[in-house]
């Protein structure tokens, strides 16, 4: 599923004499100052329906913020949460920093977090107005700051972004649909990038994180369980077509004695006409001789004999 990138809603309110604007904006936010994890990383918070806008910055003195009639759904995400939504979400460059980044498509205005702002170039500057940012858990955020002229990297491409200063938690950067729109991206949200074609600019590709499949493994014991209770098993064999057959000097104890032993080893010993086999009675069991313990002066004469096949180099020790 590939979406462009909508544009932006505008909508004027005021009334006679009064001359006030209205901006429509969409952000994100935290979770708030109680929860105080993360190094300034927020919650993406988008608007997922286009006709319904949340929050509203105001001009001048004197204009009332108001939300509409109907209740807009806004988006509330974690950074754990999204690989497996359908936003991108992923590391680029900001200021040759590498700092965690939220596209949402969602969000009608790009965000940084205070704390990212205060360590990149540049200062803040005045929006020109006050920029309502309502948040998940009810009430709003008045911000009006914004650091213009950041320098985003993707690949060998910059590109510029003007971000909204915010305290959030979750995400370093939250990249909304006016940086979209400005340079002409397209979002894949089943591949989880972004194609980007700026004006003037070479086409680059951001492929962001994608949700990790599990994989699957059960035990031995649970496996045979299985099959007892009638499930279907499989066996599989895995032959390696690349691997390179040893060579002597690659083995140990054959490299030893290179006169015993051919030049090339094809494999096992090839197949006998006459198997060796042991043949014992029908219904005799084969014999089965119990352990003992030596007596020492039979474990003295068997060491003796062990050290004198040692030094010889008849037997070699096995550790």
């Amino acid at each position: 599923m590939s979406r462009d990138c909508p544009s932006q809603t505008m909508s004027l309110v005021g009334s006679a004499g009064s001359g006030t604007q209205s901006q429509n904006s969409v952000g994100s936010n935290g979770r708030g100052a109680d929860r105080g994890r993360g190094r300034g990383r927020g919650r993406g918070i988008g608007n997922r329906d286009g006709n319904h806008p949340v929050s509203v910055g105001t001009r001048g003195s004197g204009a009332q913020v108001t939300q509409g009639q109907t209740q807009a759904r806004i988006y509330n995400m974690t950074r754990e949460e999204a690989p497996a939504s359908n936003d991108v979400s992923g590391t680029i460059l900001l200021f040759d920093i590498e700092v965690y980044v939220l596209i949402d498509p969602g969000s009608t205005h790009s965000y940084i977090s205070s704390e990212l702002a205060s360590k990149i170039p540049g200062k803040n500057s005045h929006l020109g107005y006050n920029l309502m940012v309502y948040l998940p858990v009810g009430g709003g955020v008045m911000v009006n700051s914004v650091r213009k002229g950041s320098i985003v990297r993707i690949g060998d491409v910059n590109l510029h972004v003007d971000l909204v200063v915010m305290d959030l938690k979750e995400f370093d950067v939250i990249l909304g649909i006016d940086w979209l729109a400005q340079h002409r991206a397209v979002v894949d949200c089943y591949k989880k990038e972004v194609m980007i074609e700026s004006s003037g600019k070479p086409k680059v590709v951001f492929v962001g994180d994608r949700q990790v499949v599990p994989v699957c493994v059960i035990s031995a014991i649970e496996a045979r369980q299985l099959m007892l209770e009638g499930c279907d098993a499989y066996l599989a064999q895995v032959i390696d077509a690349e691997k390179v057959n040893p060579t002597l000097e690659e083995i140990p104890v054959v490299r030893d004695f290179p006169e015993v032993f051919p030049d090339n080893l094809p494999g096992l010993p090839p197949h006998r006409e006459v198997d060796f086999t042991i043949e014992t009675l029908p219904g005799v069991a084969p014999i089965s001789i119990a352990p003992y313990r030596m007596a020492l002066v039979e474990l003295q004469e068997l060491k003796k004999q062990l050290e004198e096949l040692l030094e010889k180099g008849f037997v070699r020790p096995s550790i």
